[in-house]
């Protein structure tokens, strides 16, 4: 009996192993999950104070900065704005720079001289002309660059994209192919931005004051005074760049340059037939935004 346990135990010590379960193939990995698209950019809404004495471009410029979702002040002098840019946190500083009293250029350097943050704020000039002349003196004065009245919706966006890393170019100079009295581009972006009430009755006011700056302006041609003829085709240029009048802003710069080179021969030579101009651009402008506009 002995014997046979202990046949029985070396019997099992060598006795093959109970083969092991099959082990199924390990699965492949699950593929990575897709990223998760980006969130698209969100538009930044800055707090913009507009600086700007003539009530018909005021309007407009605040009113594409608003379509966008940004909050607006708006200052008539260049000594308000350098009062409210010391009492309130502003993104960005649109500068006119030529106004009554104290210009752009002075508003900008004494804002540049307040203390930071205020001190630091971007400060870009609002002008109907952009001559290298003008673009060295905003540049001392402390701005990060110019832009062209009227500013195209798009550039202001480009402008108050978040930390602009450059100053931004002044934008072109729309104009018609035709060299015709109205810029049909620049009309239907104010269609689009100002309801249609709206827009005739700005439409109406721009042209009358516009009439008041063309008497104030034959006045300074016909005395040969070359600051007057300056600022008043300065205003000219803007108000009929920002509605649309081609005919005008064409003219009124011609002036403009003659009144910076200091020759008011060519002054009155490029002035001469802006009343006729300003007549049939005001027939124009007021048969395009009356009633019958679209029809």
């Amino acid at each position: 009996g002995g014997l046979l346990l202990r046949c029985a135990d070396v019997t099992a010590r060598h006795r093959a192993p109970p083969a092991a379960a099959a082990v199924p193939p390990a699965a492949p990995p699950l593929p990575a999950p897709p990223p998760e698209p980006a969130a698209p950019p969100r538009t930044r809404r800055a707090h913009v104070l507009l600086v700007e004495d003539m009530r018909v471009n005021q309007i407009v410029t605040a009113t594409q900065l608003r379509r966008d979702g940004h909050r607006v002040d708006i200052a008539d002098s260049g000594a308000q704005a350098v009062g409210l840019v010391a009492r309130l946190p502003y993104d960005l500083v649109l500068m006119d720079l030529m106004m009554p009293g104290m210009s752009g250029y002075d508003a900008a350097a004494r804002i540049r001289a307040l203390p930071p943050p205020a001190g630091r704020l971007p400060i870009y000039a609002l002008t109907a002309n952009t001559g290298e002349e003008e673009r060295a003196r905003c540049l001392a004065a402390g701005m990060q660059g110019m832009l062209t009245k009227p500013v195209p919706a798009s550039l202001l966006r480009e402008v108050l994209a978040p930390a602009p890393s450059k100053p931004v170019p002044p934008a072109p100079l729309a104009g018609d192919a035709g060299g015709g009295l109205l810029e049909m581009a620049r009309l239907d972006e104010l269609k689009r931005d100002l309801p249609p009430a709206t827009l005739e009755v700005l439409c109406r006011q721009c042209l009358d004051d516009m009439a008041g700056r063309l008497d104030e302006l034959a006045a300074a041609v016909a005395g040969g005074l070359a600051e007057p003829i300056e600022r008043e085709a300065h205003a000219l240029a803007g108000m009929a760049g920002s509605y649309g009048l081609g005919a005008i802003e064409r003219q009124a710069r011609a002036i403009l340059a003659a009144a910076r080179a200091a020759d008011p021969g060519a002054a009155r030579q490029a002035a001469a037939g802006i009343a006729v101009t300003y007549a049939g651009s005001r027939a124009a402008l007021l048969a395009w935004a009356g009633p019958k506009r679209g029809a």
